[in-house]
């Protein structure tokens, strides 16, 4: 998502315009990640899958 896509996407009414900026401040550079599918059921049914996915993706962005 870019810095114009999440401002048009989450307006003034959403969140203000500091937090706005401060969110922005937060993940400047996000990874977008959109072939993704359990969502947060996958957390609770296939715990230590779930962990090795997120270890893995972390790990490749240190």
């Amino acid at each position: 998502m870019t810095l114009a896509e999440f401002r048009r996407a989450y307006p003034a009414a959403t969140f203000t315009p500091a937090c706005r900026e401060n969110l922005i401040a937060l993940m400047p550079s996000p990874t977008v990640v959109t072939d993704l599918t359990g969502g947060h059921l996958a957390l609770m049914v296939r715990l230590e899958q779930y962990a090795q996915l997120v270890t893995e993706f972390i790990g490749g962005r240190v």
